[in-house]
């Protein structure tokens, strides 16, 4: 797993923002990193700093969830991706999917990613985040980068 490659993509995926927002349920600023507060700004040094973190404790559940999995470097980096999005507690309710990837049945879990409430919460009119999720939802079925 290439973790400059996941921070890249990431950095990418999320934009950066200064200002505190408030983005599904929680307030977000820098590369999407949770505020310390509804107003707090931010600067990119710090942004980064908070990126890396968040990037390593998704690494983190990764592990946690799939240790014992060989799972490609393609499939893997997505699925970072989606831990840093939903966090690994949302991720383990989505059943079907983690049943899926156990099973490495690649093409029943992109189905799954993208009949889920991730990809529809991502999917909204006006969001530039579809292309993430589509591009998330490919890596899985192929194993190739998106």
């Amino acid at each position: 797993m290439n973790t400059l490659r996941i921070i890249e993509q990431i950095k990418k995926d999320e934009g950066f923002s200064p200002k505190a927002y408030f983005d599904n349920d929680q307030y977000t600023n820098g590369f999407g990193t949770k505020a310390k507060y509804s107003t707090e700004e931010i600067d990119k040094q710090e942004a980064e700093i908070r990126l890396g973190v968040r990037v390593q404790e998704a690494i983190n559940d990764f592990k946690v969830l799939f240790g014992g999995k060989e799972i490609d470097e393609v499939r893997a980096e997505a699925l970072v991706n989606m831990l840093f999005n939903l966090g690994r507690t949302k991720l383990s309710h989505f059943k079907k999917l983690l049943g899926a990837i156990y099973r490495e049945e690649w093409g029943t879990a992109a189905h799954e990613a993208f009949n889920s409430a991730w990809f529809k919460q991502l999917s909204k009119p006006g969001l530039k985040s579809i292309e993430r999720a589509e591009r998330i939802v490919w890596e899985l079925l192929t194993g190739t980068k998106g």
